[in-house]
């Protein structure tokens, strides 16, 4: 059976002050059925809106052809596809819920198999804000109940973004056009593909990290307002506003990263990489490390090796020895809530 992975869907929900943008932002991977990515191929999506329940009334429904990368990885903006039935702009997102069906054809043609149907979470209220002419001088001079100055914001203008934090303005310029599928946010951080380089915009201060190739979503690792972004060899951390870059031996993967609570470490042969608060640091074992050999916890990590176990919290790397060789199963954890 054909079958799609669903990274994410993001609504394009900044503001601008004439109109919402009519169209959802939608990224994912397109699997052949053996679970395998389908890359740099043609495939063709079709998607519906529904009204209320999984199987409700189809409000909208359209199609998309597109081309998948050598990752399997294709982008769309739901609302700006071939449509089948419905107007887009047309549904009223302020009542019931709304979900998405996703239907997929691997080889580009018409013969649909479902991938899924999931319900859109925050969608219908931030488009529903489409219904929002202007945002009150109170709000932009934290005056009042309608103060945004613990809120940021990010507003695209074609091939800029104004960024607003704490109630003052910046601008960023970017070499192009810039989409909502290129931003990535989280607790007032937002980083912005731009090609091959990203530009952060975090406590009001923008900054730009470069990269030795086009950077892609399904580069970046996210966890509590930290990230990590391969580079190949290398990889980008970004952490309260602040860019560090680590080396590694070879070509780094998304499974060779771990992430808890902000914290995450990263395997690089016989060698871990710690990134903590926006600090690396490098711990040694006895052969090849692999993801089975870790448990994570509450942002901690305990690492076998052999009849050791080395520990990672807080920033900091600890060796305990055992009697004998240490598994897996030998470990209960307790997180406090």
């Amino acid at each position: 059976m054909k079958k799609l992975l669903l990274l994410f869907a993001l609504l394009s929900s900044f503001f601008t002050f004439a109109q919402v943008p009519q169209g959802i932002s939608y990224q994912a991977i397109a699997l052949n059925g053996s679970g395998t990515p389908v890359v740099s191929s043609n495939v063709r999506v079709r998607l519906s809106l529904l009204d209320n329940t999984a199987t409700g009334t189809v409000l909208f429904s359209e199609t998309h052809l597109k081309t998948t990368n050598a990752q399997g990885l294709f982008n769309l903006t739901i609302g700006q596809g071939t449509v089948v039935s419905g107007a887009f702009n047309t549904i009223n997102w302020g009542i019931n819920a709304k979900f998405l069906k996703v239907e997929l054809d691997v080889t580009g043609g018409t013969s649909y198999v479902l991938a899924g149907t999931t319900q859109l979470l925050s969608v219908p209220y931030a488009m529903h804000a489409g219904t929002v002419t202007s945002i009150p001088a109170s709000a932009v001079s934290g005056i009042g109940s309608d103060a945004l100055k613990s809120s940021a914001f990010i507003v695209i203008d074609g091939s800029s973004v104004k960024g607003f934090n704490n109630g003052v303005w910046s601008s960023q310029a970017f070499s192009a056009q810039v989409y909502s599928s290129d931003v990535i946010e989280t607790n007032k951080m937002f980083l912005i593909i731009d090609g091959s380089s990203i530009k952060s915009f975090a406590n009001g201060a923008w900054a730009t990290q470069t990269f030795s190739g086009q950077v892609y979503t399904s580069d970046i690792v996210e966890s509590s307002a930290n990230f990590l972004i391969i580079d190949n060899a290398t990889v980008k951390g970004f952490s309260n506003g602040i860019w560090s870059t680590q080396t590694f031996s070879g070509q780094v993967y998304s499974s060779d990263i771990i992430s808890s609570n902000g914290n995450f470490v990263v395997i690089d042969g016989s060698t871990v990489k710690g990134f903590t608060n926006g600090t690396w640091s490098t711990q040694t074992f006895s052969s090849q490390v692999y993801s089975s050999d870790i448990i994570n916890s509450n942002g901690s990590f305990l690492l076998l090796d052999g009849s050791t176990i080395k520990s990672y919290s807080n920033g900091i790397w600890a060796t305990q020895a055992f009697s004998g060789q240490v598994y897996s199963s030998d470990i209960i954890t307790s997180a406090k809530n």
